[in-house]
């Protein structure tokens, strides 16, 4: 229960926490598809570790988000978050153009990324506007 009482803190409401739900379960998701590294990958063994440490630390920024010491800790952890789902586009695009992932492979992940960074963006946004309505 630690854990959604945080949620209070970003000023979301239900909507808002099932948002944040369902993003936690996206990036998950996406981390469990990522991590078992099929053997042909190893050929190209820097760019894999780029997008393994991208698409970690995406869950990685947001949970240490949780637990910010102040308001614009927690945005900037979660600006962090955004920049890292940008970053692991951007290599997933390299990869597919290589032909190191298949369409299907790309798409799909490609997808995840795509909604995980929409939800991040929606997330910032608000915050930062709540905070901004709150020094007037």
């Amino acid at each position: 229960m630690i854990a959604l009482t945080k949620h209070f803190k970003w000023g979301l409401n239900k909507h808002g926490r099932q948002r944040y739900l369902f993003l936690k379960q996206k990036i998950r998701s996406a981390n469990s598809e990522a991590l078992p590294l099929p053997s042909w990958w190893t050929k190209r063994i820097c760019h894999v570790e780029q997008i393994y440490r991208c698409g970690t630390s995406i869950g990685a920024n947001i949970a240490e988000s949780r637990f910010g010491q102040s308001d614009a800790d927690h945005i900037s952890k979660l600006s962090i978050a955004l920049k890292e789902a940008s970053e692991t586009m951007y290599w997933l695009e390299l990869l597919h153009e290589a032909d190191f992932i298949n369409k299907k492979q790309f798409d799909s992940l490609y997808n995840d990324a795509k909604t995980i960074v929409g939800t991040l963006v929606n997330i910032v946004n608000k915050l930062k506007n709540k905070t901004k309505m709150q020094q007037s």
